[in-house]
Formats: C-alpha cells, sequence, structure tokens
C-alpha cells in the first residue's frame, strides 16, 4: 500500500529536480551501509516526507486542518443552492401521456394531464400540461421559455398532431392576462378543439407575464365534413 503515496505528483516533482547522480543515489539508499553522508540522507528524508504513510501526527493535523478549512465552505456553499425539477421527455412515457407535435415550429413533446389546485392550473417545466372539463375541448398549456418557446412562429392552417389527431390551427389571438375568459376557452365545443395558451409581452415575476399567446386548432376531419356540407348548400 505504500507505494500508492507516490501518486502524489509533488513526489515526482522534487525526483525531477535531483540531478541524475542524485537520483542515483537515492534510489540506492536503502541498500547502501548505514555509513552514508548526510547530503544522501537529507535527499532520502526528503523524498520520505512525501510519503504520507510516514507523516508524523503533527502533519497530519496541520494537512487535515487546511483541508477540511478549504472544502468545508465549499460544500456549504454548493449545499445551499436551489435544485431544479426538470421533466424530461423520453421514449418510456406512461401510457396515459400524450403527445403533442407541430411539424412548422419542430415542437414534439409529451402531455401531463394536470387538475385544479386551488382553482389555477401549474403548468410543467418542461413539458405540456393539459387540462379538459368539457366535451371536445382540450387546454394544453406551457412555458414559453421552455416547450413553447417557439410557438409563436406558428401561423393559420399549421397542423397540430395530438393525441393521434390531426388538428389545424384557425385562430390565434395575443390578450392580456387581465382580459381572459377561461370559462369560455373551456367551454364544450361541437367539434374536437384545442386551445394552446403560453405567455407572452412583458416578462413578470414567478415566470409570468403581462400577455397570452392563444391558438385555437380544430379537428380536420370534422373541418373538411363542415366544408363539404357548406359547399353543398352552396349548390
Amino acid at each position: 500500500m505504500e507505494g500508492v503515496w507516490k501518486i502524489n505528483p509533488f513526489y515526482w516533482i522534487a525526483l525531477w529536480r535531483l540531478s541524475r547522480k542524485q537520483r542515483k543515489q537515492t534510489l540506492a539508499f536503502q541498500q547502501i551501509p548505514r555509513k552514508h553522508s548526510r547530503h544522501q540522507e537529507r535527499m532520502y528524508v526528503n523524498l520520505e516526507n512525501l510519503n504520507p504513510f510516514r507523516w508524523s501526527r503533527r502533519a497530519v493535523r496541520v494537512f487535515a486542518t487546511g483541508f477540511f478549512t478549504i472544502m468545508v465552505p465549499i460544500y456549504a456553499y454548493l449545499g445551499m443552492q436551489p435544485v431544479v425539477s426538470l421533466e424530461v421527455p423520453n421514449t418510456n412515457q406512461p401510457n396515459d401521456y400524450s403527445t403533442l407535435q407541430i411539424n412548422s415550429i419542430h415542437l414534439h413533446t409529451i402531455v401531463k394531464p394536470l387538475v385544479l389546485q386551488e382553482k389555477q392550473l401549474i403548468a410543467p417545466d418542461s413539458i405540456a400540461g393539459s387540462y379538459s372539463s368539457a366535451d371536445n375541448k382540450t387546454f394544453l398549456i406551457g412555458h414559453s421559455s421552455t416547450v413553447f418557446k417557439n410557438l409563436y412562429q406558428a401561423q393559420i392552417e399549421d397542423i397540430v398532431r395530438y393525441n393521434g389527431a390531426n388538428y389545424k390551427i384557425v385562430d390565434i389571438t395575443i390578450l392580456e392576462k387581465n382580459d381572459i375568459d377561461m370559462r369560455k376557452i373551456l367551454d364544450s365545443t361541437e367539434s374536437p378543439t384545442l386551445v394552446l395558451m403560453t405567455c407572452a409581452g412583458n416578462p413578470l415575476p414567478n415566470q409570468d407575464a403581462t400577455h397570452r399567446l392563444i391558438i385555437t386548432a380544430i379537428d380536420i376531419e370534422t373541418t373538411e365534413q363542415n366544408t363539404i356540407f357548406n359547399y353543398a348548400l352552396d349548390l
């Protein structure tokens, strides 16, 4: 085990600084008689002083005191740093999680079902959240700094794929936070509808903002059926 201490870089630095002749004398010290010169003994002792297995109790106390004096404040500082919880999408997603995809803005994320907490919906950190309280209406939210960072680039008629169905964007609106009627947003509709919402405008504390970007998308099959029906009426 005593050979392990030689990984100490200071040992090799001290050894390198010795001349070739002195190095040979030092390495052969254990094999020569005890009647050696003081110079040889000094070189041997200097190198052995780097061996922690031969340190005196005083040297060990000094080293331990210095080590803990430096490392304890560092560990204390690192321990007081806030821990950020991230929800990273992966292929091993739960069976009750849906997926949301908008290829035009390179958006692909899993969607976590949400429940009301004190009449509020809390968006996940890095994925989208969904809430539905009425027929044919699904409300999707996410942070504009993470999962919905490119949502402002979406355009009318872009395709939104959610839970295996395709939807077409039919409306894009930006409203002030205080002007939003959540009852209207969550109300049921005749055809399957998605409402995507994220922050917009000027930033506020706690990942909030002064406005909301609201995107409405309607199921494509229903839209096509309505188009055909209206065309037949025109005839």
